[in-house]
Parts: C-alpha cells; structure tokens; sequence
C-alpha cells in the first residue's frame, strides 16, 4: 500500500487548528463553570482564562510568523493586553508605547513574560480603577546593555496601601515565580504622577 506523503506546510497548519480548536474548547469549558460559580471560584477562572488566552495568543503569534522558536514581543504583549481589557467589558485607555526596531524573543521567554503582563494588567483591572473616571493602562518595553525592561503602570486609585502592593494574592507568587525563571527583578511602587506602577528587569542574549 502506498503512503501518502502530506507537505510539512499542511502537517504544521493541521496541527495549529488542532491546537488551537484545544484552546478554545479549555475556554468554552471554563466559561460554562462560570455560570454556576460563585464570586471566589469565579475570580480562579476568571484569572485561569486570562493565562490561558495568554497561551493561545503566543501559539498564534508563532503561527502567523512561521517560526516555532521566537515572537516578536511588542505585538505579542500588546494583543495580550487588549485581550484583557476586551474581556473586562470596560472602557480603560491603553498605549503601547513602542521602538522602530523589532524585539524579537525565544518563546522560553515569551511565555513567562507574557503571563506575568497578564497578572498585572489583570490586577489594574480589578482593582486600581474605582475611583478613576478616566482609567488608562501604559506600557514599555525597551533594552539596554543586554537586559530586557517591561513597565506596565495604571492611573487608578488603586486599593493597595504603600506597603502592601507585593502582597496581592496568588497572581504575586504567579510573578515572582516566572520573574525567578527569567532569572530577573521586578518592584511595584507608586509613580509620583499616582496609580501603580510595575517593572520588571531581565537578561537576554
């Protein structure tokens, strides 16, 4: 019997659908435990949905490259804020701001990178904006001397007292876990202009 040889262009969008028909099906799942859920499960799969978007955003942004390896991180980031925002079903500002250049990183950096955005801009969300009439988001990511800096800040009120912003929950051991993996450093503080600010530091080659 003769085998049927399928190009590796058909094998690798073949197994993108796969993947990507497996992320939504997680989603739709979770979505469903929403409904009969109540305000603390909700908040688990609530946060669970936005890392696993997260996920499903990078698969995609690999896709669309043709690169299984690196992704641009600037769009990556930026499509995965706007994600965030969307879902939160609220009118926040965000600005990107961004280089002229490329800022290409290995997917081992991508995804802690991208996990960690999540989790800040997802606390932002739910709790800096209360008293804020104009809510807005900003981030940066720039690099210097081989090291990699992301910034995320809001313009909110923000719930937390001075000496409390690194004590936020299980999305702050989310973060120092994958800042420890990036081998990096990160701090939340209060900027002079107000709201709350987040930066973390990293090497890259």
């Amino acid at each position: 019997m003769l085998e049927t040889v399928i190009p590796p262009t058909l094998l690798v969008r073949e197994l993108h659908h796969r993947v990507k028909n497996s992320f939504q099906l997680m989603l739709s799942l979770i979505n469903l435990h929403q409904v009969h859920s109540d305000e603390d499960a909700l908040a688990v799969l609530e946060a669970t949905t936005h890392r696993l978007r997260a996920l499903a955003i990078l698969h995609e942004q690999l896709f669309l490259n043709r690169t299984a390896t690196e992704v641009e991180l600037n769009t990556y980031l930026r499509e995965l804020v706007e994600g965030v925002l969307a879902a939160s079903e609220r009118n926040i500002a965000f600005c990107a701001h961004q280089g002229d250049e490329e800022m290409r990183v290995p997917i081992e950096t991508a995804v802690p990178v991208g996990l960690i955005v999540t989790e800040v801009v997802t606390n932002s969300v739910k709790h800096a904006f209360a008293d804020t009439n104009a809510p807005a988001i900003a981030m940066d990511c720039t690099v210097l001397q081989k090291k990699l800096t992301v910034y995320v800040a809001d313009n909110g009120s923000g719930k937390e007292k001075e000496g409390e912003l690194e004590t936020l929950g299980f999305g702050t051991t989310v973060v120092d876990a994958l800042s420890e993996q990036l081998r990096g450093s990160h701090s939340w503080y209060r900027p002079d202009g107000g709201g709350t600010a987040f930066r973390i530091v990293f090497p890259v080659c």
